[in-house]
């Protein structure tokens, strides 16, 4: 601007020439002005406003995990890793130790059970006679008399072991009470229906367990007497009973009375009731007249 001037004074323009140079000087003034206006604003900007070059930022950045290690001690346990498959269907757990048994230990082959073989046995042979007795007093007599019923169905058998002691598992006698008769199809009748129920409890069952006072080994040629014991069922009841018995020995056969007595009540039975009786004694004696063989082992 201050050169236009200057040139202005020193040379000898006319005024319309002079005004036209002042304008071009303002114009360039103006110019200079603004570009270093423009400059120096931008010189005098703070360094801090400088852009930083843009960085790239990743979708969804996830920082690093840091994964401490473990140092595995002896006293550890593994942790078993279970999936929601697992957890929905759990699958149950075997005992280690029935594991191991089973594996370890093989399985062992049954040994055969041997049944023992008795000694002896005394087996119930025909002519066996079984028989109650029961004191009764009848509207008709003038003195008591025993009402006896009697019957040949007696089947069985008792084992002696080789030490004489019985061998109850593979003993039993065993008394038919269907055809069982007295002196009076009356009194059968009432004892079949009523009291013995033999239409629904056809058998007296005797299972012997034991026997005392019998001399063994078994006398070939002697008459012994001991006792009997064992459970006797009558009907649907089963109570011990105790039998006095007499044998005579001769040879292979054996033949002889037992004898034992229990009450009407024991078995739960009915005292007979009817209108010719007037009186029967609660005490019944059952006997048994009785033809055995003698069968050793070795026979």
């Amino acid at each position: 601007m201050g050169i236009c001037l200057r040139l202005m004074k020193n040379s000898k323009l006319s005024e319309p020439n002079q005004v036209m140079w002042i304008g071009i000087a303002l114009v360039i003034a103006l110019g200079f002005a603004a570009c270093g206006g423009t400059a120096q604003e931008a010189d005098e900007r703070p360094a801090a406003v400088t852009a930083s070059p843009t960085p790239i930022v990743l979708d969804h950045p996830e920082p690093p995990q840091l994964i401490s290690p473990v140092v595995p001690t002896q006293s550890a346990l593994p942790t078993a890793t279970v999936s929601a498959t697992s957890e929905r269907n759990p699958t149950p757990s075997v005992s280690p130790i029935l594991t191991e048994t089973a594996t370890a230990v093989p399985t062992a082959t049954p040994i055969p059970t041997v049944e023992p073989v008795p000694a002896f046995t005394f087996e119930m042979q025909q002519g066996t006679v079984a028989r109650y007795l029961v004191q009764e007093q009848l509207a008709s007599l003038d003195l008591p008399n025993d009402a006896v019923g009697e019957t040949t169905g007696v089947s069985g058998s008792i084992a002696f072991s080789e030490d004489g002691s019985v061998m109850w598992e593979t003993s039993r006698i065993e008394v038919d009470l269907q055809s069982l008769k007295s002196d009076s199809g009356k009194r059968d009748n009432y004892l079949r229906g009523k009291s013995l129920e033999s239409e629904r409890f056809p058998m007296v069952v005797f299972v012997p367990t034991e026997v005392t006072g019998l001399a063994w080994p078994l006398p070939s040629e002697d008459a012994l007497v001991f006792e009997m014991a064992g459970d006797m069922r009558v009907r649907d009841v089963t109570r011990p009973v105790t039998w006095n018995v007499e044998a005579s020995f001769d040879g292979h056969q054996v033949s002889g009375k037992a004898v034992t007595r229990f009450t009407f009540g024991d078995f739960q039975m009915k005292v007979p009731s009817v209108f010719i009786v007037i009186s029967v004694e609660d005490d019944i004696r059952l006997e048994i007249d009785f033809v055995a063989s003698v069968l050793a082992a070795n026979q």
